[in-house]
């Protein structure tokens, strides 16, 4: 089972979440984060009480189209690759979905409004966007169900064009061939809120196109099911001046990447990684391959391979944002690693949701303390199968669905059956195996 730890002391975070236990939960996530950009977070939390999933990951989108102009990552071959990412949010009504993200777009929009480019494609179609190859992008849409009905939400492939920082652009020439041969460079982020349900029913349609053509890999994707949680509005009073200094901090950095984006990213550089922060980095890939080697993973491998794009990538942004010199450091790449580790159990949860169990697992579960208890009573003797099978009549379990239970509790190794002659009768008897007696 995993144990993420806390960069910042208090020992070993709890694992709280989902894909059974094995990746970091939203706590622990939003807990390894660097301080500066943790306290943003916790402002959001604290201020409209929307859930930490849904902060977290509306700080994550953000702040990518924030950080992609600024510099670059780097893949694990050493090559620069974009800080650029496609985000979808997956929040019910009234989970702060939207008055998060456009609180967080404040200063942005400030900023921005002076850049003589465009940069805002919310409705923009795969033509416009080609047409105007931009330097900088963003396409934020806050009803992510009709943005999978448009052009640009169903192109896949140029979303992951986009994402991977090359745009198709259309020119003049006469043959059509040639405009689909050239390319500009761009740094380009997407940002998506949807409903569960309207995200599961465009997953059913779509999963296994996205995912064979390597784009749903490429997304973050965060979801909770929890609405804005109004009593936790003023709990976290510490918290006060997180949202400050990121109206401050953003600015800055956009500014940056303004200056890259007049230059056509000709100068964007890839922060240099300590020797100590490439350890952290490659000790948590080890530990994804291994799961992936379990099965974990089962049909999309490519998401465990793009654990250390995801870590890198995140561990930048983390980096700009504190603004801790020009070296990626310890502190910001163990961040990193947590953060991506919850990415990659929520992309699981979601992609591909664990079967729901079948009634024999859960009469197995439900006739589990009932056979402790039996067999606590008879002081270690062991217990006629027939005696369960009368009891478990209590619980509404029929003879048929006890016995099936049973097997499935003597497979799993919590008891075994063991036949006995008593009083000239062979009786089938229920005991602990011998490493539990």
């Amino acid at each position: 089972m995993f144990v993420p730890v806390n960069p910042y002391g208090g020992g070993a975070l709890p694992p709280q979440n989902s894909a059974s236990g094995l990746f970091a939960s939203a706590f622990d996530a939003v807990t390894a984060l660097p301080p500066r950009l943790g306290k943003v977070v916790w402002n959001l939390h604290n201020r409209y009480g929307v859930p930490l999933d849904i902060a977290l990951g509306n700080v994550l989108g953000v702040l990518s189209f924030v950080c992609q102009g600024v510099s670059n990552a780097l893949d694990s071959k050493g090559d620069p690759m974009p800080q650029s990412a496609i985000v979808h949010v997956v929040g019910v009504p009234f989970s702060g979905k939207s008055v998060s993200f456009l609180r967080l777009m404040e200063p942005v929009e400030k900023t921005m409004v002076d850049w003589p480019h465009q940069w805002d494609f919310e409705d923009s179609t795969p033509q416009g966007i080609k047409r105007v190859a931009p330097v900088l992008g963003l396409c934020a849409h806050e009803e992510g169900d009709a943005f999978f009905q448009t052009s640009l939400g169903r192109d896949l492939a140029l979303q992951i064009s986009l994402r991977d920082g090359r745009v198709p652009v259309v020119t003049r020439a006469k043959r059509q061939e040639d405009d689909r041969k050239k390319k500009g460079v761009t740094r380009f982020t997407t940002i998506v809120l949807i409903q569960p349900d309207r995200y599961d029913e465009w997953l059913n349609g779509n999963r296994r196109k996205a995912v064979g053509s390597g784009f749903l890999q490429r997304v973050w994707m965060v979801r909770s099911y929890l609405k804005s949680d109004k009593s936790a509005i003023g709990r976290y009073p510490q918290s006060e001046g997180g949202l400050d200094g990121w109206d401050e901090r953003v600015p800055e950095l956009l500014e940056l990447a303004k200056a890259n984006g007049n230059s056509g990213l000709a100068n964007l550089h890839a922060s240099e990684v300590a020797s100590d922060a490439s350890y952290v980095l490659n000790l948590a890939q080890q530990r994804i391959d291994f799961l992936d080697a379990q099965g974990v993973f089962r049909e999309a491998s490519a998401m465990a391979a793009r654990y250390h794009e995801r870590a890198s990538v995140l561990a930048g942004m983390f980096h700009l944002y504190e603004g801790e010199g020009l070296v990626i450091d310890r502190v910001s790449m163990s961040a990193a690693t947590v953060v991506a580790d919850y990415l990659a159990g929520q992309w699981l949860s979601i992609v591909f949701p664990p079967a729901p169990p079948s009634q024999v697992e859960l009469d197995a579960g439900e006739l589990l303390p009932l056979v402790h208890v039996l067999l606590r009573e008879s002081n270690g003797s062991g217990i006629r199968e027939s005696e369960v099978v009368t009891c478990a009549k209590n619980l509404n379990l029929a003879p048929a669905r006890t016995k099936a239970a049973l097997r499935r509790l003597y497979d799993a190794g919590h008891f075994r059956l063991k036949p006995r002659t008593i009083n000239g009768r062979v009786v089938d008897m229920i005991e602990y195996p011998p490493r539990l007696i």
